[in-house]
């Protein structure tokens, strides 16, 4: 190796799409990265439903299955093993459970090094609360696995220090070989969708007709996101005498059934509106009064950081990360954990005082641009890869 060679980092991700954090922050990094000794190319394993807007983007693509549907793993590790064969890339990265075993195994096999981001508390016993698809064994099953192939991995990006800190104790990653940075924002895409004035009125009419109070709610139909609690908590707000409609945007999921079946249980059909996925997430969050996220667990909360860089003030569960993310009081509500009553209370509260939802918001739009700016992120992301490959110094050979 010479050290003015450039270097190719080859992004491993499940698949590439509007929604999913992990997906939406690989598009939005590979626009920021500026080294340019350090080349990309991205790697999918699962089909794209919209390919169209991967026209946009500059940097090679392959997918790695070219069907609909999804390829059995073993055949998209295959063709994973042949596009490293073929690339021969300095360093592997990647996201997401599917796509890092597979890196795991081609990176052994190669003797490519690989960077692995931890986006989320994998084993950890929350998450087979609420959800019958989620069994302890399966949870034992999966972190046996990780536990046998996670010494292939050269180092690790996590998304917090509670992502490090639960993979350290479930799995026993040397904390030494994490390396923790947040998810970022772009604040220049963010407030070019931001609605304001008639614009913004004529969207609130749209969503909620006369309501007093609109409450969104951003997340997949998944047991995760708590939207059971949600919609209790709505059924007392409404209850009450509260003027409010929810807003819930979000694909569907294993919980999208039981959604359904609950709106129609609380009689909340004339108070809810799903809206599936959406790719003006931002205009309906500057539209908003709040963000309700109850979400039992998460690797960082997108949307909740989302809602926040947009002014939002925010309820969320007392959870790492969201109580880490969220200041009670500062910049937001934190309520206990799985407690329609407090989740009620707390929409109640914000719905009654626009004062506290004005400061609220500011203070969380403030702590959301200060922390979390793309530029900033990616950087340091950008950085990481500079040390893997260069060296320390950035100049060295690695």
């Amino acid at each position: 190796m010479t050290t003015d060679r450039t270097r190719l980092v080859l992004h491993v991700i499940n698949s590439l799409g509007l929604s999913g954090g992990a997906e939406q922050q690989l598009v939005t990094n590979l626009d920021h990265f500026e080294d340019p000794r350090i080349r990309h190319h991205v790697a999918y394993l699962y089909s794209v439903t919209d390919p169209s807007w991967l026209d946009t983007m500059s940097t090679p693509i392959t997918a790695l299955n070219g069907q609909p549907g999804h390829a059995p793993l073993p055949v998209s590790g295959v063709r994973l093993l042949r596009l490293v064969r073929e690339l021969r890339p300095d360093l592997i990265h990647c996201s997401l459970a599917d796509s890092a075993l597979i890196s795991r195994l081609v990176g052994r096999v190669t003797g490519t090094p690989v960077l692995e981001s931890l986006v989320n508390i994998s084993h950890e016993p929350i998450r087979a609360v609420d959800s019958a698809a989620v069994r302890p064994w399966k949870l034992q099953m999966h972190r046996g696995v990780d536990r046998l192939t996670i010494g292939n991995v050269t180092a690790f990006h996590a998304l917090t220090d509670e992502v490090a800190r639960s993979w350290v104790d479930t799995v026993g990653i040397d904390p030494a070989t994490i390396t923790v940075i947040p998810r970022g924002l772009s604040f220049d895409l963010l407030d070019g969708a931001v609605l304001e004035g008639e614009q913004r009125l004529a969207l609130r009419r749209e969503l909620a007709d006369d309501a007093e109070v609109l409450v969104l709610a951003v997340g997949r139909e998944e047991p995760q996101k708590g939207h059971r609690y949600l919609l209790e908590a709505m059924s007392e707000v409404v209850a009450g005498g509260v003027d409010a409609r929810l807003v819930m945007m979000g694909r569907r999921g294993s919980s999208t059934a039981a959604i359904v079946d609950q709106i129609e249980t609380l009689g909340l059909g004339d108070r809810v509106t799903r809206l599936g996925v959406r790719s003006d997430v931002y205009r309906h969050m500057s539209a908003a009064d709040m963000l309700v996220f109850p979400s039992l667990f998460e690797g960082l909360g997108v949307s909740l950081l989302e809602a926040m860089g947009c002014g939002l003030p925010v309820v969320v569960f007392d959870r790492p990360p969201m109580n880490q993310l969220v200041d009670a009081g500062e910049t937001g509500l934190v309520v206990p954990e799985r407690d329609p009553g407090a989740l009620a209370d707390a929409i109640r509260r914000l719905a009654s005082d626009p004062g506290l939802r004005s400061d609220l918001g500011a203070k969380a739009a403030r702590k959301a641009r200060e922390s979390y700016g793309i530029a900033n992120t990616a950087g340091r992301l950008e950085n990481l890869y500079r040390t893997l490959l260069f060296g320390p110094d950035g100049k060295t050979p690695g």
